[in-house]
């Protein structure tokens, strides 16, 4: 094998030397063709030294093909090239010639989809990822005869289609993995587009039912293990999946907690209404004077002392009559005391110190039966 080796190498030494009529004119093509049928052969047999046969035939293709790239070109050289391409094209990394041949015939098939995809109505956006896909498949993604069979596929399955519609396309690229992360992303922002941040107990139901019936379309899908863009990107539908079940447990602890929240509103409610007079119950008492971060740190204040007493009042109920009392909204409270905790100061609470500073003096210097007038 190692003669053969060094024979061809010479051959392409004086090739290189003659000019095109010269070439044909001798038995060097013959020559260079018989050589390569009977290493054809024994590339078969070669065991351990395979590789590096494969990696000194792919090194003289590419020192052909710089030859072959020149300005004036000498087409006579692809003869010797392409009986190269049949010896070395079970190599992982294709030499620069059949890369060449791979990216043209790729390109061809890329635009062959786009024109197959206008042919039907599909979603706007879904249309301009998968073009923006195709096209940097062919302009930035190494070639290979896989990828080249892949293309050829979704090529082939657009023919056969008299319609098409946006969910059926989705339905079969994620079943044969078309797995470039443009798509991806597009899936799941579709997917995220459907998320609503209201905790109303009957939106969240809805939404939480969406996502399973999202999750159980992917498992009914014929996944074609043996079809995949990217052998070396993760599936698709298991990402899909592991997203949609990510999304279904949050909504169900946000259900969890609504329902908890709910079933001891009642039972708070009347715990409240022993300090909250029925005179004002369903009126404002005062306008309140201050930020809602300074309520929010009374509320919860208010709710340690009551639990420290033996109350089984919840911050909801208490959030809820400070509601109602003071005219305001202290929608997304609890998001409200983690902005309390985080603050950049020695201490966490302003409000509650500034008011146990004033209570004191108050009780040292005021009058309890008389108005605070400023001075």
């Amino acid at each position: 094998m190692i003669d053969k080796l060094m024979e061809l190498f010479t051959l392409w030494e004086m090739i290189d030397k003659l000019d095109e009529v010269q070439v044909r004119r001798s038995d060097l093509f013959a020559r260079w063709e018989q050589l390569c049928w009977s290493m054809q052969i024994e590339l078969i047999l070669a065991g351990d030294e395979k590789k590096s046969y494969l990696n000194a035939l792919a090194a003289l293709s590419d020192r052909i093909y710089v030859r072959y790239r020149k300005p004036r070109k000498r087409d006579y050289l692809r003869v010797l090239l392409e009986k190269l391409g049949t010896l070395i094209e079970e190599r992982d990394k294709p030499d620069r010639y059949s890369r060449s041949i791979l990216k043209i015939t790729i390109s061809d098939h890329v635009n062959k989809l786009i024109g197959e995809m206008a042919k039907f109505n599909i979603q706007e956006g879904l249309s301009n990822i998968l073009k923006s896909v195709l096209k940097d498949i062919s302009s930035n993604i190494e070639p290979s005869t896989h990828l080249v069979d892949y293309l050829k596929s979704f090529s082939n399955w657009l023919k056969q289609r008299k319609e098409l519609t946006s969910d059926c396309l989705i339905d079969q690229l994620i079943s044969t993995n078309f797995n470039h992360p443009a798509f991806l992303e597009y899936m799941l922002n579709l997917y995220e587009s459907a998320q609503n941040d209201n905790d109303d107990v009957e939106r969240l139901k809805h939404f939480q039912l969406t996502l399973i019936k999202k999750q159980l379309h992917l498992d009914l899908l014929k996944l074609r293990s043996s079809m995949v863009m990217f052998k070396e990107n993760e599936a698709v539908a298991d990402i899909l999946k592991e997203f949609l079940a990510t999304e279904i447990k949050w909504v169900g602890l946000r259900l969890n907690k609504r329902w908890r929240e709910n079933a001891v509103l009642d039972t708070s409610n009347s715990q409240v209404k022993g300090f909250a007079n029925e005179p004002f119950a369903n009126k404002i008492l005062a306008k309140w004077p201050s930020d809602k971060s300074d309520l929010v740190e009374l509320v919860y204040a208010l709710y340690v002392y009551m639990r420290t007493r033996g109350s089984q009042v919840t911050i909801a109920a208490l959030v809820k009559w400070c509601e109602d009392a003071f005219g305001v909204s202290l929608a997304r409270y609890s998001h409200r005391f983690a902005e309390i905790k985080m603050r950049k100061s020695t201490r966490p609470s302003k409000f509650l110190d500034i008011m146990v500073s004033e209570f004191l003096n108050y009780v040292e210097d005021g009058n309890a039966f008389l108005p605070i007038t400023n001075s």
